[in-house]
């Protein structure tokens, strides 16, 4: 009889056949101290964030066992995880700062394996796989020492020799990422991985994506206490929120408050996460609270470590307490209805004008946005007296505030009297940084460049006014674009020259691949809508104009040069996207129905051959975690068949099949794949695939991936 048998009483094989049931029943058992899984995190795909939520019954010893990584040369991590408190959203465990040790067989894994005590109560924790390559392609600087200091460690590890292979290395180091939590007694509840909600909450305007401007209103009944979380990134360089938040007066427009870098503090993670979370007193009226944000480092598409507690990214407003609760209520204020005249939409050098008549006397909320910097505006508006020729008004910077994005983007949102009259709205650009030509962070409500007047008041009607038609009053810079750069070519070949021409071209280059990126996404976010195809139809022809008079002076002094000159991977670009605007109308994006194959599935599109343009529309009825598989073509950073979804009611764009996003399928290296899991919110949802005309599903030119008729993108319920 062994030690066990005899302190037990029993034999080894009813000791074996109650420890087998316990283990059935119960999950892991160990003979020394129980062990129970909590939770046990694996199977990351790149760039996921991932949330699980338990209840402690009692104060617990709970053992860690966490496999991240960090960058090269550098204490920070890039893959982590980390444990908050849900009723104070307090961290109270970082594997940052925690002791972890170096994994033998890999210098940028990095292990803990201890113990730690939580009091009784409700926790989540979060692991986030981050991945430098993906990092690097979706970081933008904005000026920032921190953000320098981010770049530079993502650099590090993306021009290391392990990631200089596709990402394989990448790749084969997430599948050793974990994040386990055992306790020693089974006196806990897993919660599961539903978005947190704070108690009290009132709005939400919580987990935006990239370029959002979000408003929604609320009023409050009686002087209260109010209670706002807001969490966003911020640049220290430019001293504004390039994601942030502020809460305006309905009526009177006035600002009463918005993140500011005194009034907000760290967040966790990158150093330019930044949160607020404090009470404010509000006094009885209609509010507006808006959020923004810009290109980059948002909700399931960060470029940073996201802060700690990533799904409140972004503004929540709740009742300071209980008894507050039936003082503070959302409204369906529309501070956006009722337009009386505007000019949108402003291009670089442009001066433009529109008549107006007011046939009564006025309260209007005049809304511009412009470029402006150092008491001097570069892009603003004003309104004349039609009848005198007097300003009535104009855009002053020193009466703007941030517009979102870079520094330099203002905007005016006040309340302005009006006689009845005639009067002429104008409004005038430089020559950059504009609508669909940015050189710099584009404002939040790019859509709304310009100036916008609206009604202010409830009875107003539209047959109060009278509007004329947009008018162009030309100028010297209105004409044509031209560019700083000036040419002085000796008579002989000169290589200092011909290094400053080739640089040049990578710089016209660059600008407008950017602005046919933009045009890109523009288009994407309304596919259907033929107003919007057609007038991207006509800045493309515009921009190929432009083109074609900036190539014509630089291909002249090429050729003086006796140098060749080519740009054929832009002048590609724009035929593409061309293509692409030809064939976009209702007929062309075929609706596809969502899967019935399994209820797993929630949209299969496969089989797809050349010249696709296919969609299809679900609805979720709460926020859930969705695995996307995709396959599709790319070569040179570019996709040429892929997928993408958005939002039905906004149209913005919600996540992108991009090239960095994928690696490579088998079969030819063009062949690639996207495997993971992105959190969508309720709500209606369209999924779009598009191919180009070669090499697709029994069209291959090349070796065809291991599972071809997975060529498309399906969505599943990740479990």
């Amino acid at each position: 009889m062994n030690t066990f048998e005899r302190q037990h009483g029993g034999s080894g094989i009813k000791t074996a056949v109650i420890l087998f049931l316990m283990a059935f029943c119960f999950g892991p058992v160990t003979l020394q101290g129980a062990s129970y899984t909590i939770f046990n995190m694996q199977d990351f795909s790149s760039q996921e964030l991932r949330m699980q939520a338990f209840t402690l019954n009692d104060d617990s010893e709970l053992e860690i066992d966490i496999i991240g990584a960090r960058h090269k040369d550098s204490d920070q991590m890039y893959a982590l995880g980390w444990i908050l408190d849900s009723e104070t959203r307090e961290v109270v465990w970082s594997m940052s700062e925690e002791a972890t040790r170096r994994l033998e067989d890999d210098r940028k894994l990095r292990r803990y394996n201890g113990t730690m005590y939580l009091d009784e109560g409700d926790y989540e924790a979060y692991y986030f796989a981050g991945n430098p390559l993906q990092m690097l392609t979706g970081f933008r600087l904005k000026g920032d020492i921190e953000g320098l200091g981010d770049l530079l460690g993502i650099m590090g590890d993306a021009l290391d020799d392990e990631f200089s292979k596709d990402g394989t290395i990448y790749y084969k180091q997430m599948k050793k990422f974990k994040f386990q939590l055992s306790s020693e007694d089974r006196d806990f509840i897993v919660r599961g991985d539903a978005p947190p909600v704070l108690p009290d909450q009132v709005i939400s305007l919580v987990r935006p994506r990239n370029l959002s401007d979000e408003r929604a209103g609320f009023t409050v009944t009686a002087p209260t206490d109010v209670k706002l979380y807001a969490i966003g990134e911020y640049s220290e360089n430019n001293d504004v929120f390039m994601d942030g938040a502020k809460i305006i007066n309905a009526r009177t427009r006035q600002k009463v408050w918005a993140m500011e870098r005194w009034n907000t503090d760290w967040s966790g993670g990158a150093f330019k996460n930044r949160c607020f979370l404090d009470e404010i007193n509000l006094q009885p009226g209609d509010y507006i609270v808006n959020y923004w944000t810009d290109e980059s480092h948002t909700f399931d598409d960060w470029n940073s470590i996201p802060p700690y507690d990533p799904f409140f990214y972004g503004i929540t407003i709740s009742a300071a307490s209980p008894r507050y609760a039936d003082r503070v209520k959302p409204s369906d204020i529309d501070e956006r209805k009722k337009t009386i005249v505007q000019i949108t939409k402003v291009t670089d050098d442009v001066n433009l004008a529109r008549d107006f008549k007011l046939k009564r006397d006025m309260r209007v909320n005049v809304y511009a946005i412009g470029e402006g910097r150092k008491g001097y505006m570069y892009d603003y508006g004003w309104i004349k007296n039609a009848d005198n020729d007097e300003t009535v008004w104009i855009m002053r910077e020193d009466q703007t505030d941030h517009a979102g994005g870079a520094a330099k983007n203002r905007v005016y949102d006040g309340i302005l009297e009006l006689k009845s009259g005639n009067y002429t709205l104008r409004y005038k650009t430089d020559g950059s940084h504009s609508y669909g030509s940015w050189n710099a962070a584009q404002p939040s409500d790019s859509r709304n460049y310009g100036i916008t007047l609206y009604a202010y008041e409830e009875d107003f009607s539209p047959d109060l006014v009278e509007v004329g038609q947009l008018k162009s009053l030309g100028g010297p810079r209105e004409t044509q674009t031209t560019y700083e750069f000036r040419f002085h070519v000796p008579p002989a070949p000169d290589p200092q020259q011909i290094r400053e021409l080739v640089e040049q071209q990578k710089e016209i280059t660059r600008i407008y691949m950017e602005q046919l990126s933009d045009l890109r996404r523009e288009m994407r976010e309304s596919p259907n809508d033929l107003e919007t195809v057609e007038e991207l139809k006509r800045d493309i022809e515009e921009l190929k104009k432009e083109y074609e008079e900036d190539m014509k002076e630089l291909t002249h002094e090429f050729d003086r040069e006796q140098i060749e000159f080519e740009n054929k991977e832009l002048e590609n670009q724009m035929r593409l996207l061309q293509k692409e605007l030809e064939s976009l109308d209702h007929k062309n994006f075929i609706e596809v129905q969502p899967s019935s194959e399994s209820s797993d599935f929630i949209v299969r599109i496969g089989g797809v051959g050349n010249n696709a343009n296919l969609k299809t529309t679900f609805k979720l009825d709460q926020p859930t975690r969705v695995r996307i598989h995709a396959l599709g073509e790319g070569v040179n950073g570019r996709m040429y068949d892929y997928g993408w979804i958005t939002d039905k009611k906004s149209g913005n764009v919600i996540w992108e099949m991009t090239y960095m996003k994928t690696q490579h399928a088998g079969g030819a290296v063009k062949n690639r794949l996207f495997d993971g899991v992105i959190m969508l919110d309720k709500g209606t949802y369209e999924v779009y695939y598009v191919s180009d005309d070669s090499h697709s599903y029994a069209e291959w030119n090349d070796y065809a991936p291991p599972n071809p008729t997975n060529w498309g993108i399906s969505l599943k319920f990740e479990k």
